[in-house]
């Protein structure tokens, strides 16, 4: 995300250049994009380095400050497995070592280790806050109104998720859905509130066929 912050500044600092206008740098996201573009919205690092925003499909609002165990616990078995962390050696303990190896390592080479304990697996690591991008926590920012105040356009893509119900199950669908399995409405229902935690009534307009 810090990359995002310096792509804006450099926006910022030659869009006229190009003949843009500095003061109507419109930023989107979509997905996790839109997650991104939420958090920057209260972020003092970006305050004045745009001026409108779009999020389609995604906010910060189901973000946890106990999800830090979840990133780090990922985060040390990616490195063991690339071998740059061990049990002794770990990215709690040692952290300026094991992130340096990391960083030495390729991304395609990393996103494989991580393909391998799941499909999903790349989408498992979540933004955190108490840095100097996100100083607190999300929700509290919004509630108590600290956040850039721009014109701000929210809306859903079709169909935005359904690549979980595929990569959240491999056992069922295979790597990225290469098996074509058959199931029935009940167990589709089942695998959807298990990923979608959602209200039994918004489930009976499901068709009968998936």
């Amino acid at each position: 995300m810090y990359d995002i912050v310096m792509a804006l500044q450099w926006v910022n600092d030659n869009i006229e250049s190009f003949g843009g206008d500095k003061k109507r740098i419109t930023l989107f996201g979509e997905s996790a994009g839109s997650i991104a573009l939420s958090l920057l919205c209260t972020s003092p690092l970006t305050k004045g380095l745009f001026t409108k925003a779009i999020l389609e499909s995604g906010t910060s609002i189901f973000l946890k400050s106990n999800w830090l165990a979840a990133n780090l616990a990922l985060s040390q078995r990616l490195a063991e497995a690339v071998g740059c962390a061990s049990q002794v050696k770990t990215i709690e303990n040692d952290p300026e070592s094991v992130v340096g190896c990391l960083r030495s390592k390729k991304a395609d080479d990393l996103a494989r280790v991580l393909w391998s304990f799941s499909p999903a697996a790349t989408s498992s690591f979540f933004p955190q806050y108490d840095d100097d991008l996100i100083p607190r926590n999300f929700l509290d920012e919004m509630r108590e109104g600290n956040f850039h105040h721009v014109p701000l356009l929210i809306g859903n893509v079709r169909d935005e998720g359904a690549f979980l119900i595929t990569t959240k199950q491999p056992e069922v669908f295979g790597f990225f859905g290469h098996k074509n399995p058959n199931i029935n409405k009940t167990h589709a229902e089942d695998m959807i509130r298990s990923i979608f935690p959602i209200s039994d009534n918004s489930l009976k307009s499901m068709p009968s066929t998936i």
